[in-house]
């Protein structure tokens, strides 16, 4: 996968769920870092954001998504494919 395809796919993302994240990164390992605001129940959104996002993202390859809570060491690993 190019860098180009995954900065695509990270704006994209980040763009649809402006609402519950503060940013996203692509790490060196090309894995899709991501950021729950603080101010929301980080249970409940990494929940919708697992239950969603495959109906969501249109995306062929295997990607580890890493989703964690602002500011803190918490994260939970999503995958897509």
């Amino acid at each position: 996968m190019t860098t180009a395809q995954l900065e695509k796919f990270r704006t994209e993302f980040l763009e649809y769920y402006s609402e519950q994240l503060l940013n996203a990164e692509i790490d060196e390992n090309q894995n899709l870092i991501a950021y729950v605001r603080p101010d929301l129940d980080f249970d409940q959104t990494v929940a919708y954001l697992s239950d969603s996002i495959l109906d969501t993202v249109d995306f062929e390859e295997h990607l580890d998504v890493y989703v964690y809570l602002y500011g803190s060491n918490q994260f939970e690993q999503l995958g897509i494919n």
